[in-house]
């Protein structure tokens, strides 16, 4: 059992280390782990999985494999950064199972250190981005209300699809959508400045009014990826 869990408490970061071949007990002893190193650290806590020394894993520990991300998830999490060896079928195992879900995107490293590289430069960013299925979002200008799609979205701000209309960096825009899963009763309509603006997409900052409205915003985006929210 050379697979193992660590939490750093002073850089707020979670590590897993996969070794060898992964069975579904293998990943059952995980999951207890990783519950425990999580009690240890700060919401917006960063995540290394290094499946660089890992060979396969079960299909029969995939749905365990799964409840463990979405318990680290449903923690309120920061980015998760996944250490994959180029060739091997755990890779291929790994991205196949992150394809067929949509949700939150990992970023991937080839090294450690390539992944070390990619928490310290986005440390600071505040919470985990989730892609969408062409969430509808309506948009409300100074001068102009038009639709898009918003294609991710954290609890900061989003990315947004739209044909309609280019907002300008730094204009100031009002957001009103719901979700279509779990939490499609809740209604948000959120105050936003534009960050990022490029051909057919930008990108928002929202103004949050509260702890509260951030909070619930949380665990409406993490109800529609399918994690459990806990």
């Amino acid at each position: 059992m050379n697979s193992k869990i660590e939490a750093d408490i002073k850089k707020n970061r979670l590590k897993l280390s996969f070794v060898g071949t992964i069975t579904k007990k293998e990943f059952e002893r995980l999951y207890t782990d990783v519950r425990f190193a999580v009690a240890d650290l700060q919401p917006g806590f960063n995540v290394i999985s290094d499946f660089s020394e890992c060979r396969l894993m079960y299909l029969n520990g995939l749905i365990t494999f799964r409840k463990i991300f979405s318990y680290i998830i449903s923690n309120e999490s920061g980015e998760i950064v996944r250490v994959l060896a180029p060739n091997r079928l755990i890779t291929k195992q790994i991205i196949n199972a992150s394809l067929m879900r949509k949700g939150y995107k990992p970023i991937y490293a080839s090294t450690l250190e390539e992944a070390d590289e990619i928490v310290g430069k986005v440390a600071k960013r505040d919470g985990l981005r989730f892609e969408l299925d062409k969430q509808p979002v309506d948009i409300a200008s100074s001068n102009k209300n038009y639709q898009g799609h918003i294609l991710n979205i954290s609890t900061s701000g989003c990315a947004i699809n739209s044909s309609s209309l280019q907002p300008q960096k730094g204009d100031d825009l009002i957001l009103k959508f719901s979700f279509t899963g779990k939490s499609s009763g809740e209604v948000f309509e959120l105050a936003a400045k534009v960050v990022r603006s490029e051909s057919y997409s930008f990108a928002v900052s929202f103004i949050l009014p509260d702890r509260d409205t951030k909070n619930l915003l949380w665990r409406c985006i993490v109800d529609e990826s399918g994690a459990e929210v806990r």
